[in-house]
């Protein structure tokens, strides 16, 4: 689907395409993005994209990543903040990253998190705010907050299933094809091809 959209815009050079709100688009893949390096993406835009990876960050490092953006990108953990503290994570941002949670905020205390945007952030709900009144909330933010357990982009959930389901397969051919398995069956006379 995403490459047929896309050769559209192939197809189409003499449109005025905005490569800042293509390189937003959750249409647009890394797989686009190294088939086309010609094309002007806009890696502050990619940075935000939910297609974009903690693992396609780290293996090209010289591309020119918005750390500010990546912050919010539904694909960045707090684990994966912590682990590299040298990067210009925005603190401001990932106050309302859906992965920052109450509990990431109260163990963090010296992150100088920011409650308008944490206002906004899907984790908060009306008992975290009523037991933290000393805290500087925007009740305008919190008026426009669903507080409901935020939903992530479907691209980054069939990614995340993927990631598991390989995870698993790994895991279980590791312990099924294991040497010491193997040598007993070999023991045993079972022929390695009717396996």
């Amino acid at each position: 689907m995403a490459n047929k959209w896309f050769q559209f815009i192939l197809d189409n050079p003499e449109k005025s395409w905005d490569y800042y709100g293509l390189s937003l688009n959750p249409n647009i893949t890394w797989e686009i993005v190294k088939a086309n390096p010609e094309k002007p993406w806009d890696y502050l835009a990619l940075s935000y994209n939910p297609n974009i990876t903690w693992e396609i960050v780290k293996t090209n490092p010289e591309k020119d990543w918005d750390y500010y953006s990546l912050s919010q990108n539904p694909d960045i953990t707090w684990d994966i903040v912590k682990a590299n503290p040298e990067k210009d994570w925005s603190y401001l941002w990932l106050s309302k990253n859906p992965n920052i949670t109450w509990d990431i905020v109260k163990a963090n205390p010296q992150i100088p998190w920011n409650y308008y945007w944490l206002s906004h952030n899907p984790n908060i709900t009306w008992e975290i705010v009523k037991a933290n009144p000393d805290k500087e909330w925007s009740y305008p933010a919190l008026s426009q907050n669903p507080m409901e357990k935020y939903q992530f982009p479907l691209c980054v959930m069939k990614r995340r299933a993927k990631e598991r389901a390989d995870k698993i397969r790994q895991e279980l051919v590791a312990k099924a094809w294991h040497p010491k398995r193997v040598q007993v069956w070999v023991d045993a006379g079972m022929d390695i091809d009717d396996m």
